[in-house]
């Protein structure tokens, strides 16, 4: 103490200014293995000293809250962690003691808290230079994972590879050890730290997984070395599970049981005032005394505490006194605040019901649905319990429930995160494992036990919740073993299917559903429904599977015609695994100006949800999507006026619609066929008609535009007239048919007869015309094929096949047929009927369609095994697509053989390439889709159904123009100031330049060690600075050469931006520093201040200031001569980006959790706005506009008003890394995930408008509807 403190007048009691140990004896055996020694000898001392409220009141004002609120207490909150020394030191003492310690208490005691905010800095501090690792995870819903993840954990003394860390993932009982063994240094020590280890019964619902890692906990303790301890936090009522765990039971006796009692008055008074002492402030008489008469001997009361503590202190800061100044200035804590916030007891429930009465109904609603998913209901001993539940992301689904819950989110009654604990590059490995891996929880389990509504609600829903939450758990398990289904691993299907629901779950989940038991939960998700339904149909299936395999048993000499009743069945009654997901847009429902109109305001709002409607038709019906999403921007338009500035509408969604429709729609044209349903269509050789056949035997011709140019009757018969196939002739002249009445017929292009063939015992189910425009080949029930002359005299009978052929087809050469039957064959022939080659192509399912690839040496098979596969001509496999999750119906060529087509039951049209990726997904028709071809061109694909629609689909580039050359991630993207070079660069360390029409103009290796995290051109544009891995800058000129090299970081330079005046550059690195240098290369200033690695750095549009963004949350200003001006926290996460708005009044910051503020040049918060992209990696204002751009982890680019309002939305495939917006602000430039750079336009919205009607043109043209007239030409 410093000897002129003062130490009387007032003193308040048991004021203590250090935060040791407390007062306890800690005893040491020179014979065993000593973890943490103690310092100091044997004995810790607590100094309680008494201070004088006048002393403290004369420190410096520290207006930022030492309290926690609900937050969680970690290793950095040691300062302000007072009242639990004597715990801390029985918990120092028992870990030298011991290799397993369980630290148990009542939810709400504390005992979390005095783990990682007491006894792992006292460790750490009593270790010296000895390195102590604390890896701190919970168990989550698989403990393996969650250690995984924790290995990879930022902000830590360790940071591992994924490589390193990927033997944690393995569920089995010697992976701790294992992972201890391989990774941990010798002279290290280890502390594996589990709290709320109850979450391994209540989150844990697999019995393997939880087993496996109590296993994996009995093995650490009996096989790891003295140097690893592990500790466990748990909710005391959750010990009894441990009688079913007795190996855990064991080691977790007597001697490592360490309970968390309450605290008494002493420690609990400390607690209260210390943390306001450090800050200048001391509490109002009797005051203290009165918050812990109210708290002792209330269960859980820890938590409730410290969130009134950190309220009254907000509160006292917000509060103004009569001299104008807040309450806080006066540097006591008053008890007339205290008491209208309601107390401990009174205000957590008091400020939720607050929040809660602040809701509409529709919001009221969506609260009950959010917090009654992320609790769950256990069953004891002692009986059933409410506890916290993690909930994935995909559970809260539509725009009132994500902005309702982000509500919570900013109270800190919610907290979110994700399963991968850094949103880093690294550590993400594709968009969809970020997406389905976010999550959210309640932020402390005492607002279960503090809010009087939830505990009604829970109360009238607990069986709901509990078969809910086991249901979201099933369809997590089910989708993650769908997701690992490849070909090489057929046995994955299996496990998938054995996921699903079956006997008394499945009884009760069809029960629950029909009563409307999930109505108070806010109903089941379209994705829980489709995992009942698919429940209930898959034991439809195998229940009729069954009794086709009983029959075939009975019935062995009638073989063909068991398996030909089995396959319609398989066609008729296979399910569907598809999952479709619809995404929400959030987006504004309030007019920002005019809001003194009633009708504007309401207009508004109705268009606000026309815009969501819209967008959300897109999985399912893209040109009605565009259709509703032009009216509706014609509407807004209309309400907003000509002259609106982009930024400044009243609605967003409909202007958001438009665009990300514009970008993702394939969907061309419909043809109004009135066919019935259509089994058949064909492209004419040259590309301009499509046939199509239909179930009432008419054919009708089209041109691509969609304009009906022939139809006629080609078959008669009703029921029997449907036609199966159509071909034309290679030189267009001629049409086949073969329909369902036992014929094929021939036809000119005008309708007119040529020929009938006959001959064929049944309906026949293909038609093909060869090369040579005189040969037609049949196919049908009989299992035989014929080959026919054009003059209908019938040439060869091709035999071999035991079912229904399906398919048959030429060679391009005409030299070779190939066939495909429900025999579950693929054969190929010659010309002449030798059959050339045969094999099983699909396990025995049967084979819907086959076709020659365009150099003749490769086939496409389809089958009832869900898959398409690609062979040589003698039957090797050569590639497998698999995906769709009905039978396949057809499956072709494309595109110069360069890319396939595949159709399925399942509703869908799928693109691949010839690696077996997807490339796109056609989802409109309802139901079977029976084809889908490609154009001669590969420019269109052509689909028809069993519903009876026709649609074309472009397959040319619709998104942005792309520039073509990086491989890797594209970490940083920029614009030359005359907008005439598109620069970027990325791991690779190549940098490139392009003209703006897209052309590689210069591409040269800007830093040999790899990646280049950052360019920027000069005001001139003659040169470029690069910086990256290298900790030194280059600067370039435009041809590649290096004109200098700026040296003096230590480590990676991660941002660097030249001033607008053209006389400085600014860097910013990994060492926690920033400088500033002239262009030639002299430094000119140190910018040092940041405590960690400094993410951002740009000058104000004046070149006047200079602003710096870290990682540790804070942003400061400087001037040009590396003074500083100014600086402020401004987030708790890691700061990723920050920019300045065009007229240098704004900054805006992002950091990697994905919350953007914007600010003021002094410091002053104007906005902040949470941006869903999965964390924010790069932040940029739009030139001459009210708009800021973000780019995100979920490959998303969002446009934002400065009212947090998104204009607009651009997708990637990957994440976004880099962006930049042109100087006029019409176009912004991307980089992303794998290399991909592209520029898109930011366009009017009657620019937008005009661009969705040239799409809809020929759609127009060709089909009647109401509200045809929507666009003029």
């Amino acid at each position: 103490m410093n000897p002129q403190e003062p130490q009387n007048q007032a003193a308040l009691p048991s004021q203590r200014m250090d935060n040791t140990l407390g007062n306890v004896s800690i005893q040491g055996d020179s014979a065993t293995f000593t973890f943490a020694p103690v310092q100091n000898n044997t004995q810790i001392q607590t100094q309680i000293i008494q201070i004088s409220a006048e002393w403290i009141t004369q420190r410096e004002l520290n207006k930022t809250s030492p309290y926690k609120g609900l937050k969680q207490y970690n290793f950095s909150d040691r300062d302000y962690f007072f009242g639990r020394d004597a715990l801390i030191a029985r918990l120092f003492e028992a870990v030298n003691q011991n290799k397993f310690l369980l630290v148990v208490g009542a939810s709400g005691c504390g005992k979390s808290s005095a783990v990682r905010a007491g006894l792992i800095p006292e460790l750490k501090s009593n270790l010296g230079a000895t390195k102590l690792l604390d890896f701190v995870f919970t168990p989550g819903r698989n403990p393996f994972e969650s250690f995984y993840r924790c290995l990879l954990a930022d902000g830590k003394d360790y940071r591992f590879s994924e490589d390193e860390a990927e033997p944690a993932r393995a569920a089995n009982a010697q992976t701790v050890v294992n992972v201890i063994q391989s990774l941990k240094q010798d002279q290290d020590r280890w502390l594996i730290f589990i709290d709320q280890f109850e979450e391994i019964f209540t989150n844990c619902s697999d019995e393997q997984i939880r087993q496996s890692f109590i296993d994996a906990l009995v093995q650490l303790n009996q096989n790891s070395d003295d140097s690893v301890r592990a500790v466990l936090a748990m909710r005391a009522d959750f010990l009894e599970y441990f009688s079913s765990y007795p190996q855990l039971g064991m080691i977790a006796n007597s001697n490592n049981i360490h309970l968390v009692t309450d605290m008494h008055r002493d420690e609990l008074r400390q607690a209260i005032e210390q943390p306001a002492a450090k800050h200048g402030v001391v509490f109002q008489e009797g005051l203290v005394e009165q918050i812990i008469q109210e708290v002792q001997g209330q269960s859980g009361y820890l938590p409730l505490l410290q969130y009134t503590l950190n309220l009254l202190w907000e509160t006292e800061c917000i509060a103004l006194g009569q001299d104008g100044k807040p309450h806080i200035e006066d540097r006591t804590l008053n008890r007339s605040t205290y008491s209208a916030l309601e107390g401990v007891r009174g205000a957590l429930q008091a400020r939720i019901n607050k929040l809660y009465q602040q809701l509409n109904q529709t919001e009221q609603d969506a609260t009950r649905q959010i917090f009654l998913r992320l609790v769950q209901i256990v069953d004891t001993d002692s009986g059933s319990r409410a506890v916290s539940r993690k909930a994935y992301r995909s559970e809260f689904q539509g725009e009132t429930i994500e902005t309702t819950l982000q509500k919570f989110v900013n109270e800190n009654m919610v907290v979110s995160g994700y399963e991968y604990s850094s949103q880093d590059k690294i550590l993400v490995s594709s968009l969809s494992d970020v997406k389905k891996n976010a999550i959210f929880e309640i932020a402390h389990e005492i607002i279960l036990s503090s809010w009087d509504e939830l505990r009604k609600w829970l109360e009238e829903a607990k069986d709901a919740i509990i078969f809910k939450n086991l249901l979201a758990d099933d369809v997590h398990r089910w989708q993650s073993a769908l997701a690992q289904v490849t070909s090489e691993d057929s046995e994955k299907l299996d496990r998938a299917k054995d996921e699903l629901l079956k006997g008394s779950r499945l009884d009760r989940a069809i029960e629950l559903r029909q009563n409307n038991a999930f109505v108070l939960l806010g109903g089941l998700t379209d994705l829980e429904n489709q995992f009942i339904d698919t429940s209930v149909e898959w034991q439809r299936f195998q229940r009729r599977r069954q009794a086709e395999l009983e029959t075939e048993k009975e019935r062995n000499q009638l073989l063909t015609e068991a398996n030909q009743k089995a396959n319609k069945i398989i066609r008729r009654g296979m399910i569907s695994l598809a999952v479709i997901v619809p995404v929400a847009i959030g987006a504004s429902l309030l007019a920002s100006h005019a809001l003194n109109r009633l009708a504007f305001a309401r207009t508004a709002s109705e268009l606000e949800q026309k815009g969501v409607s819209s967008l959300e038709q897109i999985d399912f019906s893209e040109i009605d999507a565009l259709l509703t999403a032009i009216q509706t921007g014609q509407a807004l338009q209309d309400l907003a006026g000509e002259n609106t500035r982009m930024g400044t509408y009243p609605a967003y969604s409909p202007i958001v619609a438009l665009d990300v429709i514009l970008n993702k729609i394939r969907e061309k044209n419909r043809f109004p066929a009135n066919q019935g349903e259509i089994k058949a269509t064909a492209f004419s050789r040259d590309g301009k008609r499509i046939a199509t056949g239909g179930k009432d035997g008419t054919i009708q011709l089209w041109s691509l535009a969609g304009e009906r140019l022939t139809q006629f009757q080609a078959h008669e018969g009703g029921p029997l007239a449907s036609i199966n196939s159509v071909s034309f002739s290679p030189d267009g002249k001629y049409i086949a048919s073969a329909s369902e009445d036992g014929t094929a017929r021939l036809w000119t292009d005008s309708g007119a007869p040529v020929v009938t063939l006959t001959g064929h015992q049944g309906e026949i189910e293909s038609v093909s015309f060869g090369s040579d425009n005189q040969t037609i080949a049949t196919a049908g029930n009989s299992g035989e094929v014929f080959l026919w002359t054009i003059a209908g005299n019938k040439l060869r009978q091709l035999k071999g096949h035991q079912g229904t052929v399906l398919k048959v087809t030429f060679s391009p050469d005409g030299q070779k047929l190939a066939t495909a039957a429900t025999d579950g064959t693929i054969r190929v022939w010659n010309a002449s009927g030798t059959q050339l080659a045969e094999w099983k192509g699909h396990g025995g399912e049967p084979v819907y369609s086959v076709s020659f690839s365009a150099d003749g040496q490769k086939l496409v098979s389809a089958g009832g095994d869900k898959t398409a596969r690609v062979w040589n001509l003698s039957g090797q496999p050569q590639l497998v697509l698999e995906g769709h999750k009905l039978l396949v119906t057809s499956a072709s060529f494309g595109d110069k053989d360069q890319r396939l087509a595949t159709a399925s039951d399942d509703g869908t049209a799928r693109l691949w390439n010839l690696d077996g990726e997807e490339l796109a997904r056609f989802q409109g028709h309802r139901g079977v889709v029976w084809h889908a071809n490609f154009s001669p061109d590969g420019n269109y694909l052509f689909t028809t159904g069993r519903d009876g629609t026709a649609r074309l689909w472009n397959l040319t580039e619709q998104a942005a123009p792309s520039f073509k050359g990086l491989q890797a991630d594209a970490n940083t993207v920029s614009i030359s100031p005359d907008q005439r070079l598109i620069a970027a660069a990325g791991n690779e360390g190549i940098l490139s330049l392009w003209n703006a029409s897209g052309k590689l103009v210069k591409a040269w290796t800007a830093n040999p060690r790899g990646h280049i995290f950052s360019i920027s051109f000069s005001a001139d544009g003659q040169r470029i600075a690069t910086g990256g891995v290298d900790p030194s800058v280059s600067l370039w000129d435009l041809s590649g050469n290096r004109v200098a090299q700026l040296k003096g970081h230590g480590g990676f330079v991660n941002s660097l931006s030249f001033s607008p005046d053209g006389r400085f550059l600014a860097t910013a690195g990994q060492d926690g520093q920033a400088r500033l240098w002239t262009t030639s290369g002299d430094e000119v200033a140190l910018l040092h201040g940041h405590k960690d690695v400094v993410s951002a750095v740009t000058f104000s549009p004046d070149s006047s200031t200079i602003a710096t963004a870290s990682w540790d949350g804070w942003i400061k200003l400087w001037d040009t001569s590396g003074s500083l001006l100014r600086e402020w926290q401004g987030h708790s996460n890691k700061i990723s980006s920050l920019d300045f708005s065009s007229d240098g009044k704004l900054m805006a910051t992002a950091d990697k959790g994905g919350m953007v503020r914007l600010w003021t040049k002094t410091g002053q918060q104007k906005l902040e706005f949470y941006s869903y992209q999965s964390g924010v990696n790069a932040l940029r204002f739009i030139p001459n506009s009210a708009l800021l751009s973000t780019g995100g982890m979920d490959g998303t680019v969002r446009v934002w008003d400065f009212s947090g309002r998104q204009f607009n939305e651009f997708t990637h495939e990957g994440a976004i890394w880099g962006i930049a917006p042109a100087v006029d602000g019409k176009q912004i430039l991307v980089g992303g995930d794998a290399g991909e750079v592209r520029i898109w336009a930011i366009k009017s919205l009657p620019e937008t408008i005009e661009q969705g009607c040239s799409w809809l043109q020929d759609f127009l043209k060709s089909n009647d509807f109401a509200g045809k007239g929507i666009c003029s030409f």
